[in-house]
């Protein structure tokens, strides 16, 4: 009594001289299991294995959990519950010890140094006599992205930091201009003159200043109109690359040059991202190389193994940064669009 749904009765004595027992009444005695999420058999457990109503494997409920049996009866053990390791415990960290604690079949991922060995081991390809002087008397040692080691004096190492431009740049077509728009605000900052006719791509720098490519419609052989130009944070003219042809492609490298295609010349062009030739006017973009791919370009990309990608009809090209000529390769593309590189 008082286990489970079980419950103890009551014998009540009636009579006087001779008083007698009665029955008793107000007991619960136990009955069959029964899968009801009652204790029915009053053993102190509910819904226990081979219960009335449970499944062929004699589980209640059918959903698999993590403990060594089949609940669900499929013919596997554990499915989808346990951990990589096939543990009935949270996912394992790895730890550098030569062993593949998380069990993703790699030992000691994402916690050696960049020499494969484990912290604080320091991990050192060359010495200089000189200590580290980040910051100091000499102006040209500005060590932008490199500090000293925090754990080895006179060391150095990079260190960690992010960059967000706060702007997005669009391209007003019908006026031939381009607009900066505050990303945090929603509000417009600027809508300046984009130096061609129908800009179209946009590429925003390192320093979030945007390069434009203008397709020139109404005369694409004239520089004046289809061409690529660079404007600063405030939309004022840095320089121009003279891309007759419809430029249509447009992308940065890791390098900081620019790489823009045409759409009726099938031509790609490499443009020095970080010189200007003031002596010209307007001020000229270098153009570091140009290559006929014979294909016709509608939009470039760059990912981060450093090849440039072509939207193109009829095939799509992907050429090396460092080898446009000798490492390029067509990939056949029946349609085409738009373009956009992985997260790298």
């Amino acid at each position: 009594a008082g286990v489970g749904r079980c419950a103890a009765g009551t014998f009540t004595c009636s009579g006087l001289e001779f008083g007698e027992w009665g029955e008793c009444t107000g007991s619960v005695i136990p009955d069959p299991e029964v899968c009801n999420g009652t204790d029915d058999d009053c053993d102190g457990e509910t819904d226990e294995r081979w219960a009335v109503g449970s499944n062929r494997c004699g589980f209640c409920d059918g959903t698999e959990v993590c403990d060594a049996m089949d609940n669900d009866c499929d013919g596997a053990v554990d499915e989808r519950v346990a951990n990589r390791c096939g543990e009935c415990a949270p996912e394992p960290t790895e730890t550098c010890n030569g062993a593949d604690d998380d069990c993703d079949g790699i030992a000691d991922d994402g916690v050696v140094n960049a020499c494969g060995e484990c912290p604080p081991t320091p991990c050192f390809e060359e010495t200089w006599p000189m200590p580290a002087d980040c910051g100091g008397a000499d102006p040209y040692r500005d060590c932008d992205g490199v500090e000293e080691h925090p754990d080895y004096p006179g060391s150095i190492t990079f260190g960690e930091g992010t960059f967000e431009s706060p702007f997005i740049y669009i391209a007003v077509t019908g006026r031939n201009q381009v607009a900066q728009l505050n990303t945090d605000t929603g509000v417009k900052m600027w809508q300046r003159e984009s130096y061609g006719t129908y800009p179209s791509r946009t590429a925003v720098a390192f320093d979030g200043s945007v390069w434009v490519a203008n397709r020139g419609f109404g005369n694409p052989s004239d520089v004046a109109q289809s061409n690529v130009v660079h404007l600063d944070l405030d939309g004022n003219l840095v320089c121009r690359a003279d891309v007759p042809g419809i430029a249509r492609g447009l992308a940065i490298d890791a390098d900081g040059n620019i790489w823009a295609g045409t759409w009726n010349t099938t031509t790609i062009y490499k443009i020095d991202g970080r010189t200007v030739d003031a002596t010209a006017s307007p001020p000229r973009c270098p153009i570091l190389g140009s290559w006929d791919l014979g294909v016709n370009i509608y939009g470039l990309a760059v990912d981060g193994a450093g090849y440039v990608w072509t939207s193109s009809s009829p095939n799509s090209i992907r050429l090396a940064v460092a080898d446009p000529v000798g490492d390029r390769r067509a990939i056949g593309n029946p349609w085409f669009y738009g373009i956009s590189p992985a997260a790298s």
